[in-house]
């Protein structure tokens, strides 16, 4: 109940300010509340809704040139194509935000990228393959300081636990350490180059 009463409270303060940013023909803070619309409906499992928020939201950045709006955009999409169980868009749309946050010369955006990328082959059987990438991400969070002050400020990607159960834990391990020992455009470069195995509908 305390979840849904901050989900709610969330839900109306983004929708009042995404009504000041239309009013202010603020195209830029439109999309910003579009996304965090998006975000909170996916996290109460509206998932169509949340699509549809996140489809405006880039729409709106796509027309500005933002590329950094782009990858975040992307990236929310990926999200709710990896829920609504279709691994290989997700697969596709971070690669397409890696890409761009590769462009920006943005570490975190592109950990971020890397994980969805890991998430999305776990989903997709390939359980070695993820935990390798979660270890590329780590290793850009770490080397960098993308993200990662303090462990633990960083939520586990969505596919790791389904890859550990898949390898156990000590295969796990091991393939996340290797993953750690790629620099940061090796990375990038073999997570763009993973592959879309299976058509989908």
């Amino acid at each position: 109940a305390h979840y849904q009463r901050d989900t709610d409270r969330a839900t109306a303060y983004y929708q009042e300010a995404l009504s000041l940013r239309r009013e202010l023909g603020d195209r830029r803070g439109i999309a910003a509340c579009l996304n965090n619309l998006g975000s909170e409906a996916q996290r109460q499992g509206l998932l169509d809704l949340a699509e549809g928020y996140h489809r405006e939201a880039l729409a709106i950045v796509e027309e500005l040139e933002d590329l950094q709006g782009i990858a975040t955009a992307l990236h929310n999409a990926a999200e709710v194509a990896r829920l609504r169980g279709a691994p290989n868009r997700s697969l596709a749309l971070h690669q397409r935000a890696l890409g761009l946050w590769r462009e920006l010369g943005h570490r975190a955006g592109m950990a971020l990228a890397i994980d969805g990328v890991g998430s999305a082959v776990a989903e997709l059987g390939k359980p070695q393959r993820a935990a390798r990438y979660f270890g590329m991400a780590r290793m850009l969070r770490e080397a960098h300081h993308a993200g990662l002050v303090q462990p633990g400020q960083v939520r586990p990607p969505a596919g790791e636990e389904k890859a550990q159960l898949l390898l156990g834990a000590a295969a796990y391990h091991a393939e996340l350490e290797l993953g750690k020992l790629l620099s940061p455009d090796a990375a990038a470069e073999e997570a763009l180059a993973e592959a879309i195995l299976t058509p989908e509908a």
